[in-house]
Order: structure tokens, then sequence, then C-alpha cells
């Protein structure tokens, strides 16, 4: 199959996506926040130029703001909100990013896995209407996978080249990085992958010492590369509130995920600081203004006085009660998958374009039965390539190592912050990206086979762990049911 037919397959369904429903949808909640901030950087910019550094720390000041979201889609929009605040023209440029990282990781997969491999991505991709419709949102979450997708599957891809990784690849990928941490504030945390796959991209004649010297340095130029991407905003937001490495809100999230319905009860109404009891018993805003105005009070730093809050929210709550809380949170991240293809909906309905509004809305409920089964469908799929133990050779390093390790770090957002039914959509590239790989590999997958070296058997010992975790999650999570 060709892969032109591919990419105007895929480029056709999104330009009826966007005419259909993501052009009618207005801006909503936090792409609230990057719209407004998008439209500072230019006065920034402009203070800077001017030397008016106080008028350039107040505009970054208002762009900073709470510290809650990073400034990447801010950036990355500003070259269409300079001229317009049309939402249909800022949805449609979106698309076109999303639609030129798809392609390129179409590009990679024709090349480890033949010309039916893109089309398998596709398939599964379209399985999930969502995806679709949130490749046009201002949100950076899927834009964020994507990017990091291309980046995994540049370096997989290079693992054939006989030279170990240099410095010239690891400040790349450190850049990179960086860059897409600017968007989502956690990829960070990926780091440790491209160090591992550094390693295994040394020369597997070399013993484990050897090869763990070559990739050091490959590793010590990609942690420097990114420090110095994340540093400038690091230290801004660092001023302001206290250390953070990118968000203020992880702490905040995980109070109102962990924290006892008596430290809420106790707060609402404490003069001056707490909430007036008009807002939700768990709301993070209010949550947000109580903390600062502690803080202020008390003449601590936002950091220290949240993780203060947060040692006191969580003090002598019992194991059961984090236990249930989890697992809702858990139901809340994975199978509320229609929560906002319903919201889109509700917040489009008042558009007067073509197509009519309950032609829009008959579209958007037939869309929301197949987004349920196809979802459920694909993280089937995910999870039993996630339980299979897959060889760990260098040619099935996306299988037995990347696809393994992002899963992980994407599910560890349940587990640790308050979630709910938007963020689900970065699994869907890699979940497709490794049915691609599962479908097309020609060479046996499972690792029913004697490991070659003692880093290969490291990483078939990592697939062991994976193995008895997810057993012990779903338990926890259907005891507490």
């Amino acid at each position: 199959m060709r892969f032109s037919y591919a990419v105007a397959a895929f480029g056709v369904v999104q330009l009826l996506v966007f005419a259909c429903i993501a052009r009618h949808i207005p801006f909503y909640g936090d792409e609230v926040w990057y719209f407004d901030k998008s439209k500072l950087i230019a006065p920034l910019v402009l203070n800077v130029v001017r030397f008016d550094f106080d008028g350039a720390g107040k505009v970054l000041d208002a762009i900073i703001g709470r510290g809650w979201f990073m400034p990447g889609m801010s950036i990355v929009v500003f070259p269409v909100t300079f001229f317009t605040d049309s939402a249909a023209m800022i949805r449609l440029y979106l698309g076109a990013l999303n639609f030129a990282a798809v392609v390129t990781i179409l590009a990679y997969l024709r090349k480890e896995y033949g010309g039916r491999g893109p089309w398998i991505y596709l398939l599964c991709c379209l399985a999930v209407p969502y995806y679709l419709v949130y490749s046009f949102a201002l949100w950076g979450d899927l834009f964020a996978a994507h990017l990091l997708l291309c980046l995994l599957l540049l370096v997989f891809h290079r693992r054939n080249d006989s030279r170990s990784p240099g410095l010239t690849l690891g400040l790349a990928v450190g850049v990179a990085l960086g860059m897409i941490t600017m968007v989502r504030g956690f990829y960070w945390m990926f780091a440790p992958l491209f160090v591992a796959i550094f390693v295994l991209r040394t020369p597997a004649r070399e013993t484990p010492s050897v090869r763990l010297r070559l990739a050091a340095a490959p590793s010590g130029a990609m942690f420097l590369a990114l420090a110095v991407v994340l540093a400038p905003w690091t230290v801004a937001i660092t001023q302001r509130a206290g250390f953070h490495m990118t968000t203020t809100s992880t702490t905040l999230s995980r109070i109102v995920l962990l924290g006892s319905d008596e430290y809420f009860r106790g707060i609402k109404g404490r003069t001056p600081c707490g909430p007036d009891g008009s807002q939700p018993p768990r709301d993070i805003s209010s949550l947000d203004n109580y903390v600062r105005c502690t803080a202020f009070r008390e003449r601590r730093t936002f950091a220290e006085h949240s993780r203060s809050e947060l040692a006191l929210a969580t003090a002598g709550v019992p194991y059961a009660y984090m236990v249930s809380r989890v697992t809702a949170n858990v139901r809340k991240f994975v199978f509320d998958s229609e929560r906002f293809l319903t919201i889109f909906a509700r917040v489009s309905s008042s558009s007067t374009g073509l197509p009519p509004s309950e032609w829009r809305q008959a579209l958007l409920e037939t869309l929301m039965k197949w987004n349920y089964w196809g979802w459920r469908a694909l993280l089937t799929i995910g999870i039993l390539l996630f339980l299979s133990p897959m060889a760990p050779t260098p040619g099935n390093l996306l299988l037995s190592t990347i696809y393994k390790y992002s899963v992980v770090i994407y599910s560890a957002h349940p587990f640790m912050v308050d979630a709910h039914g938007r963020y689900y959509v970065e699994y869907i590239p890699l979940i497709a990206a490794a049915t691609a790989a599962f479908a097309r590999t020609p060479k046996p997958l499972f690792a029913w086979q004697h490991p070659n070296d003692s880093l290969q058997w490291l990483v078939l010992v990592g697939q062991a762990i994976a193995l008895l975790v997810a057993p012990a999650l779903a338990i926890a999570y259907f005891a507490a049911m």
C-alpha cells in the first residue's frame, strides 16, 4: 500500500473533522489561558528589545501567573495569535502541526515496518474519534505525545548505526526533550529512557561496563542540554514561588486527590484566607488562593507552604481511603473517555455555521458511541502488549523498552495527582505505534529466548517487574470497588 495514500486518507479525515466539528468549538477551560498568554509574548519581546526590563518583568509575571501551566503551547500558537484571534484559524494551525507530526511518525514506521505499518497506526488512531478532534485542541497533551514519539522513533531508527551515540545526538535529544517539556511539564521524566536507549545502542560486543562508559557522554550531554533549555523557566518560576522545576500545581493536585475530608472542612471559612464555602469542597483554585494567602501571612514561599499543607492534609489518612481515592481517580483517567466529547458538543451547540447544530450534535453522539468501544478495544491491545514479555534485542527496542517505559510514565498520572478523562489521549499514538511494530515485525517478539548479555537480562528483569506491578495495581483497583 502506497505511503502517499495513507497520508492523503488521514488528511481528508482530519479536514472533515475540522469542517464539521473542530471549527465550531470555542476555546474552553485551560485553552483560554494558553490563548491569553500567547497575546503577551509580543509585549514581552518588545520590552526586552527596548531594554525595558521592568516592563518585561511585569509581562513575565502575567505570563507565569499562578504557575499552573507551561508556556510552550502559548509560544507554539503565537505566530497565529499575533495576527488573528479566530479560534477556528488557531485550531486549523494546530491541526496542521499535529498532521505534520503524524506524517513524520508514519514515515518512520514505513522505514521500519514496511508499507502496512502506517496503515495499522492510522487504523488504531481512527478507532478513537476523540483523538481526531483533539488534534485541533490548544491543550498540549497530544502534540507533546506526537513530538515525543517522533523523537523516540528517530533515535530508535538510528540503532543500526555502527557507531555509538555521540555528543551531538545527546545534545539534540536534550534540547528536543526540553522543548517538549515546555509544552507538557512532566516530559523531563523520559530522560532515563533515552539513557537506556543510548546504552542499548552501543556495540553489543563490548562488555557492560564499556557500554555504560560509552553511553555516559551522550547521556551527560542530554541532561546538560535539557537543564539549559528549562533553566530560564525554572529560575523565573522559582523566584516567584520557591523551587519548582516546571509547574506549581502538582502539590496542590496531590492535596485535592489524597487530602482528607476533615482537612477541607477545616480550611473552609478560615479567615482571611479560607474558601467561603461557595466553591466545590475540593476546588483547586480556591485551595491555591488559600495556600498563597497563608504563605504570604507566614512569610514563607509558596513551595514550602504547599508541601506543609500536603503533609497536613494527608496526616493520619488511612490506606483504605487513599486506595479508594486513587481508584476513583484511575476510573476517571481511563474510563471517562467521552467527557470532553460531551463538553465539545455542549460548547459548540451555539455555533450557527454549517453543518447545522442539530447535525453536529447527532454526529458527536455517534462519535461518542464509536469512541466508547474503540478506546476500550485499543486499551485492551495496549495492556496485552504491555504485559507480554518482549525479546530484549536491538531490533525490538520499541516494544521491549520504549513502549513499556512510556506506558509506566503516562500511567503514573492518576496515582499521583488529580486526573480526569482528558489525558488518556496521550496513550493513543504510543499504543498505535506499538501495535504496528508488533504486527509487522517478522522475527519472534516474545522473550522465550536466552538473553545474550547482562544488559539484555536487565531489560528482561524490568519487564518481569512490570508483570508483577500491573496485577498488583489491578488487585488494589478492584479491591476498592
